[in-house]
C-alpha cells in the first residue's frame, strides 16, 4: 500500500511541475511585445525597460518610437551624422556614450 502511495505521490509532483511550467512559458509568451515592425538586426527587449539592437538605419527611429522607446543611446566612438537630429526630430532623447578601445 505504501509503495502505491509513494508512486501516486510521484506522479502527481510531476504533473504539478509540469502544469507550472506550462503556465509560466504560456504567460511569458503573452508578454512578449510585437517587433515585427523594427528591423534591426539583434534587436530584442532586455527586461521591461531596456532595448538592445544593431546600429539602426536612418528610416529605423520610427519604429522605434511606435513601440514607445524614448530614449536613444549611442555607444560608437564615431556617430552617424543624422542619428542625432533624427532621434530629436521624433520627440526622443539622444544620449552618445562613446565606447572606446
Amino acid at each position: 500500500m505504501n509503495m502505491n502511495r509513494n508512486s501516486f505521490r510521484r506522479v502527481l509532483a510531476t504533473l504539478v511541475s509540469i502544469f507550472a511550467f506550462a503556465v509560466m512559458a504560456a504567460a511569458q509568451s503573452s508578454q512578449q511585445a510585437d517587433f515585427s515592425n523594427v528591423k534591426i538586426k539583434n534587436f530584442g527587449q532586455m527586461d521591461e525597460r531596456f532595448y538592445r539592437g544593431a546600429q539602426p538605419k536612418e528610416k529605423d527611429y520610427e519604429s522605434l518610437k511606435a513601440i514607445g522607446i524614448n530614449t536613444v543611446v549611442d555607444l560608437q566612438d564615431e556617430p552617424k551624422d543624422y542619428e542625432k537630429r533624427i532621434v530629436e526630430s521624433l520627440g526622443m532623447r539622444y544620449v552618445h556614450i562613446p565606447m572606446v578601445g
